[in-house]
């Protein structure tokens, strides 16, 4: 989800309800005294850094998933069913190929000796050299990833609260640093055993009411989610490369995929080897590994259950699904659970930020000590070095709140490469307006929602620009967030848009309804076809009468797809997707596929 729609989605969601809002500060305070409570067990830098390898094997396995689990999982993954089906679990497959593989190789050479961090084995094998340029890379990109997240958390702080960003970021950092500074590894993994426990039981607890609203219960659940293939979980086909890799899920992708990416974050870097490490010996850091995949896969597979179950509550009411589908379940947790509840339960969600910080800070702490400066010093003073670690933690955090504020600049980077938050936004935003667009009503909606906002009439935008200061106009070639387009938007406009490069549109009124879909069904297209060409097909639905529907699929078939595949694009059944090649062939004047294709690009359709 991108930081913009993921502040506007708490905006929306986060009204004036102070039972729930006290509850959340409650919550953070009381989170923060509690683990700041085991100070008093650090008295090495082996309680410090490992917990004095006292945790049993299953509060490590709960730590575990909780590292794995961020805020945006939590939110994000309810929508990944409502949207498809059970294929992201999948993935969770690979993940217990990779477990299998750290336990029968990682593991048996970790716990030869007393290591604190991953890369003293990468010293008994290569040398000081490559211990010291793997942990140094450690430092760089976790410090880069974990500001940006304090970033992200600060934005939900700030709606909640009401405070600036920067404030946020300091309480954020100060509330978490608190407690790591304190307890250190100890207070890491029990914190995250009870935010992991409440987040999980709220899960459970929505899951029952949303059930609760659903006449038949899950009986009718699976009666309407099962003929859609929703509660489809493995799909082990190949096919042609082009269709196989651009396949969101399948379980190749997901066995080698999963393998891969959880060998490298488990297997290798400290934020979770250090966890394993803090067992009390092997078989119990296997132990908590190997379990830690069961808690995972039943943690995923409820949050996709309860996606499946609200798709089925918002099909029987024919409600329209928001924009920005992971709303989905936040927003049901705000206006259906009881006042207090909710708002722990969204404690809890903000916590789950929280308690990968504090990972973060004391393995950045345990590798800087252990791998950089301990080296170079005096081994047998351990309360000397144990203020040492604890002054270490207080510099990395203070470098992640710099990195944090840096990250408020930064803007599309954090949509790119550097983008540790998962990007689940949909391609376009459909917002309906007040059915007053003048330009008065239209200025007050824009103060109200604080967005900046392009309109494709530029001469209505100068006007609006200095009603609000808040709508921009971009340079030639610049790429708008936001556009709005009105009745009175000509399909020139709507061209204009395109080759602008928009990222999502309000729509208000437009004369020609075929329109408004070509322009939400480009976008989503523009993964087949130029911008260019989609702009292209506005054209066909404007002067062959197109459907929306049918110039998305005349797109996919254009690009080679098969109707199977095209089926599962666009998450509709097979009968479908031939209705509507049937359609274009006889409006097109076609007798097959490939005759359509040909006719479309000499009406220049589908070519640019």
């Amino acid at each position: 989800m991108r930081l913009s729609a993921y502040a506007e989605l708490l905006n929306t969601l986060l009204t004036t309800r102070w039972l729930d809002l006290g509850v959340i500060a409650v919550y953070l305070v009381g989170i923060t005294w509690f683990g700041a409570q085991f100070r008093r067990s650090q008295t090495s830098l082996k309680d410090y850094f490992l917990g004095g390898r006292n945790a049993p094997w299953w509060a490590i396995s709960l730590s575990i998933v909780s590292a794995e689990t961020s805020t945006l999982t939590v939110i994000g993954t309810p929508s990944l069913s409502f949207n498809g089906n059970f294929g992201f679990l999948q993935l969770v497959f690979g993940y217990l190929l990779a477990r299998l593989v750290i336990a029968t190789l990682f593991l048996p050479a970790y716990f030869r000796g007393e290591m604190y961090t991953a890369y003293e084995l990468m010293r008994i094998r290569f040398g000081t050299r490559i211990r010291r340029l793997t942990a140094g890379t450690f430092l760089v990109l976790r410090a880069l990833a974990e500001g940006v997240r304090v970033f992200a958390i600060s934005i939900v702080i700030s709606v909640v609260l009401g405070t600036g960003e920067m404030t946020s970021i300091a309480a954020i950092l100060l509330l978490t640093l608190l407690y790591t500074y304190e307890g250190g590894m100890t207070a890491v993994i029990w914190t995250d055993v009870v935010q992991m426990t409440l987040y999980v039981a709220g899960a459970l607890a929505s899951l029952f009411l949303v059930l609760r609203e659903i006449p038949g219960g899950w009986a009718h659940v699976v009666g309407i989610a099962a003929p859609l293939g929703k509660l489809q979980v493995f799909d082990f086909r190949i096919g042609a490369p082009a269709e196989f890799f651009t396949r969101t899920y399948s379980f190749w992708a997901g066995i080698i995929g999963g393998c891969f990416l959880t060998t490298a974050s488990h297997g290798t870097e400290q934020l979770l080897v250090q966890r394993l490490l803090s067992a009390k010996d092997e078989r119990q850091s296997r132990a908590a590994l190997l379990s830690s995949w069961v808690v995972i896969f039943v943690q995923f597979t409820l949050f996709l259950i309860i996606g499946v179950c609200l798709f089925t509550l918002y099909k029987d009411h024919g409600w329209a699904a928001p924009a920005v589908t992971d709303s989905i379940y936040p927003r049901f947790i705000w206006e259906n659970l009881p006042p207090g509840l909710s708002g722990l339960l969204i404690a809890a969600i903000l916590a789950a930020a929280m308690s990968n910080l504090s990972a973060a800070l004391n393995s950045l702490a345990s590798t800087t000590v252990m791998d950089f400066l301990r080296p170079l010093g005096d081994r047998q003073n351990e309360s000397v070095w144990l203020k040492r670690a604890r002054l270490a933690t207080i510099v990395w955090g203070v470098i992640l709140a710099g990195v944090a504020l840096l990250a408020r600049n930064w803007g599309g980077v954090l949509q790119a490469g550097l983008s540790t938050i998962i990007s689940r936004c949909i391609d376009t935003q459909l917002v309906q307006l007040p059915g007053d667009d003048s330009d008065e009503a239209m200025s007050h909606f824009c103060i109200e929602r604080g967005v900046s906002v392009v309109i494709a009439d530029y001469a209505r935008a100068l006007r609006l620009a200095k009603a609000t200061r808040k709508v921009a106009v971009p340079a030639s070639g610049g790429k708008p967030r936001l556009v709005v387009l009105t009745d009175r938007s000509t399909h020139a406009e709507i061209r204009t848009a395109l080759a602008a490069g928009v990222q999502g549109y309000l729509l208000n009124g437009c004369g020609a309804p075929d329109v408004i879909d070509a322009v939400i069904n480009v976008n989503r297209g523009a993964r087949h076809l130029s911008e260019r060409a989609a702009s292209r097909l506005v054209d066909g639905m404007l002067n062959e009468r197109l459907t929306a529907r049918e110039a998305e699929v005349l797109g996919l078939v254009a690009a080679g797809y098969p109707n199977k595949v095209i089926a599962d694009q666009l998450g509709v059944e097979l009968p479908t997707v031939k209705v509507h090649v049937a359609a274009i062939l006889e409006k097109l004047g076609a007798r097959n596929r490939t005759e359509a294709v040909a006719v479309a690009n000499q009406r220049g359709l589908l070519t640019a």
